[in-house]
């Protein structure tokens, strides 16, 4: 079967999610008219993320047809584009219907409204790197610890380590993301049995600053008892609200422990036990109270004042975090991304009207769609042709020992997602992975940066590919580099990469949905295999449209996320937020 008719193949069964063909991918909630409204999402149960998105039902179709398609009457086109490419504006009775760029093969359709929205993604940190400090956490961020001299923090041995060197004072490891419901799980011990008094270990939430936290503590006594504890602390003032709770004695060096904190609205509650056994079914401690909002989490340390066994160390050898962002970001539209089958010349045809017509009404998966199949949280689907996955939340690439610091292998291309060991091209490049063969595939399932645009536009939606060669304009090239560059469609604006760290980037009025974003990062931030300040392009993304907030927001793959993401963790997602990372640093946005 050809690549085209295994797409269409795919497509149908995506299509026809509703009827129960192929579970429904986690894709965009489309907002039909009011007598077909699509049912709300079911509610995830607590400290469970939901779905990235909701899929429409297939009935949508025939009404989004019936709606446009058939009342529109003649279309009119209205040129555009004194400043950069040319455009042309399609409109019907309705009001506009779709813009298509001469040069270009994708079109944006109005359609159904739909909301593309992300949560948050869960991840674990078992500190298998070597770094100064803790460094980062693959997908949880950057761990801000601090310099104090009252506590050292290494990561060595699988284990994040916090040798607290005076008693009395509490340290904290923390991590970036703001959340509201969090479940947390970390595993603790210590490398002395404490005396004078306890050391305590613990994880927090809805963490502003020191003096102000929710935490649930595990206390290991001089004794060799542990205990449990549920404690607030508003504005340096603590409050217990429920334990301690005596769970074991007989503690010695080395003894793990597991401790989890759960919040859920204004329900609070944790459990422990000894790491290798069953975790307890019921909480051990559990109270409600709403006087703190979102915050970071992480883990709290602390040898009692009074304590003589110093320095001790707290051994981290796990932190598991999941929770929702109380503000996700969230996109919402009637635009959809169709991809013609050569560039616009510029002529509309009866042909191409009769397709824009069909398109107004067209619910099968488009280029938006598609990057949103790869968001957390995203269900999989496979294509029955090859029996490959195709679609599903992905990670960025393998930890590996080529990074050392916590973060993602660039070069997980979207053959590579698939679980391919090679992949033959039309021009006859067939690259091969050797470390992406056997039973553990060690690319399966990621996406660089490219890798993601290449599985979205190429994949899935079409555009031929070609690898390292051959790049005419038409091809879809590996690196983001070469896209910027050297890719298919047109430049819709664009300065030079490199050049002046200060200089402006280019200006946003002519963004649509669909466009490609190109940057130029500086230092280490690059996500394509660039990690110096050489000026070469060095990330993509594809753009999204306005979020809720006005701002323009973008979908990419990321290493600090780990994986596609339209969300803010390490850098905010947008392109117009002043002096943040991805607004200063965007340099070329493309239209295939």
């Amino acid at each position: 079967m050809s690549p085209v008719s295994r797409r269409a193949a795919l497509a149908a069964a995506l299509a026809g999610a509703a009827s129960g063909a192929l579970a429904p991918p986690a894709l965009a909630r489309a907002s039909s008219p009011a007598s077909l409204a699509p049912a709300a999402a079911p509610a995830a149960a607590a400290g469970t993320p939901p779905p990235a998105t909701v899929w429409v039902h297939r009935h949508d179709v025939n009404e989004g047809r019936f709606f446009r398609a058939g009342l529109g009457g003649p279309l009119t086109a209205r040129k555009t584009g004194a400043a950069g490419p040319v455009t042309h504006e399609v409109s019907d009775a309705f009001g506009p219907l779709a813009t298509l760029t001469e040069g270009a093969r994708t079109v944006t359709v109005h359609g159904l409204r739909r909301t593309f929205t992300e949560q948050k993604k869960a991840f674990s940190d078992r500190f298998d790197r070597t770094v100064s400090g803790w460094g980062s956490s693959p997908g949880g961020g950057r761990w801000a610890t601090p310099v104090t001299g009252r506590a050292e923090f290494r990561v060595e041995a699988g284990n994040g380590t916090i040798v607290l060197r005076e008693d009395g004072f509490s340290q904290f490891a923390t991590l970036p993301d703001g959340l509201g419901d969090a479940d947390l799980t970390a595993v603790f011990t210590l490398d002395r049995v404490p005396a004078g008094d306890a050391v305590s270990a613990g994880v927090c939430c809805a963490y502003t600053d020191e003096r102000n936290h929710y935490r649930a503590r595990l206390s290991f006594l001089t004794t060799g008892e542990v205990r449990l504890t549920l404690e607030k602390e508003v504005g340096n003032t603590t409050t217990v609200l429920g334990g301690p709770v005596p769970l074991g004695s007989g503690f010695r060096p080395g003894d793990r422990w597991r401790l989890r904190l759960e919040r859920a609205g204004s329900a609070l509650r944790c459990r422990a036990w000894r790491d290798g056994q069953e975790e307890p079914a019921g909480w051990q401690a559990a109270a409600t109270d709403s006087a703190l909002g979102a915050g970071r989490v992480g883990v709290r340390v602390l040898a009692n004042k009074g304590g003589t066994a110093l320095p001790v160390s707290v051994l981290v050898g796990e932190f598991t975090a999941a929770g929702h962002w109380p503000d996700p970001p969230e996109v919402t539209h009637d635009l959809w991304v169709r991809l013609l089958d050569a560039p616009f010349d510029g002529v509309l045809t009866p042909a191409l009207e009769e397709r824009l017509r069909a398109w107004a009404g067209d619910t099968s998966p488009d280029a938006l769609g598609y990057a949103a199949m790869f968001l957390p949280h995203a269900a999989e689907a496979v294509d029955p042709v090859p029996g490959t996955r195709v679609l599903g939340e992905a990670g960025y690439g393998p930890l590996g020992p080529g990074t050392g610091d916590g973060t993602r292998e660039v070069g997980a291309d979207f053959w590579e997602y698939m679980g391919l060991d090679t992949w033959t091209f039309p021009n006859g490049e067939a690259p091969a992975q050797p470390e992406n063969t056997g039973p553990q595939k060690r690319w399966a399932g990621f996406l660089d940066c490219s890798g993601y645009v290449r599985m979205v536009y190429g994949h899935h939606m079409g555009m031929p590919m070609v690898n390292f060669r051959d790049f005419d304009g038409t091809n879809l090239p590996r690196t983001s580099a070469d896209q910027a560059a050297r890719g298919p469609g047109v430049v819709v604006a664009g300065v030079t990469a490199g050049g002046d760290p200060g200089q402006e980037p280019p200006p946003l009025d002519g963004l649509l949905a669909g466009d490609l974003v190109y940057f130029d990062t500086p230092g280490a931030a690059g996500d394509d295999g660039v990690g110096d300040d050489s000026g070469t392009i060095n990330h993509v993304g594809i753009y999204l449209g306005r979020d809720r907030h006005g701002r323009h927001r973008f979908a990419s793959s990321r290493k600090t996320p780990d994986g596609p993401t339209m969300g803010d963790l390490g850098a905010l997602s947008v392109l117009d937020a002043g002096t943040e990372l991805y607004s200063r640093s965007l340099r070329v946005i493309r239209r295939f």
